[in-house]
């Protein structure tokens, strides 16, 4: 079971039926702040998702796309962006999975793509890695042009992105076939980050981090030889 946050008693906080009218800019108006650019910034996002903790968790894969703009899968997509999306069971051999991915794409193929989805990691990991890879960005402001300069190869061999390795993940169209497309904007990405909106189906979340900490645990051992 995932970790429990304790409300904030703050009356400003956004209601259940704001937060389901647009989640990200309900994240916004809790902080005050209308974008979101600086690392200096993610400890008051975290403060904030965290006392919308059990309202974001009630928010359903339709709730979410109802606050955004729900793009076809057939739409162009750049490697370093990021990107929220339904997605069926791989297949039968696959024993768990993450119904609802918060993806930044690595990689793209014509039947898919290679994404890092950063719901595999427990919060304090995954804001360990987004810090690293929110360095790779294109440009220093956050634009709409904004991406990151990520590749398979680099994540592959630089020590600093060894919490991605669990991340990693194949994503095939045929299993996003009842789905729409969000694609996040550079200005929300800290705070899609942080967003508790993982949906793991055949294992629940706390396991599956346990096993992405296995894995970092046995990539640092095998670095160490």
């Amino acid at each position: 079971m995932a970790k429990r946050r304790k409300p904030a008693s703050n009356s400003n906080l956004p209601s259940l039926s704001d937060i389901k009218r647009n989640a990200f800019k309900a994240i916004r108006e809790a902080t005050g702040a209308a974008r979101f650019e600086k690392l200096s910034e993610l400890n008051r996002i975290d403060e904030a998702i965290g006392s919308m903790y059990h309202n974001l968790r009630k928010l359903n894969d339709e709730e979410v796309f109802a606050s955004s703009e729900k793009l076809p899968v057939s739409i162009h997509k750049r490697v370093g962006e990021m990107w929220m999306f339904s997605y069926n069971q791989p297949s039968t051999k696959v024993k768990y999975w993450d119904a609802f991915p918060c993806v930044i794409i690595v990689e793209i193929y014509r039947d898919g793509f290679l994404g890092i989805n950063l719901h595999y990691l427990p919060e304090k990991l995954r804001e360990a890695l987004w810090v690293q890879l929110w360095n790779l960005r294109n440009e220093e402001d956050a634009t709409e042009d904004t991406r990151l300069k990520i590749g398979y190869q680099l994540i592959q061999e630089a020590l600093r992105f060894r919490y991605a390795k669990p991340c990693i993940k194949r994503y095939k169209y045929k299993n996003m076939e009842d789905s729409k497309l969000i694609k996040i904007p550079p200005r929300d990405w800290h705070a899609a980050m942080y967003m508790p909106m993982w949906n793991f189906k055949g294992k629940n979340a706390r396991n599956v981090w346990m096993e992405s900490r296995q894995q970092i645990a046995r990539e640092n051992r095998s670095s160490k030889k």
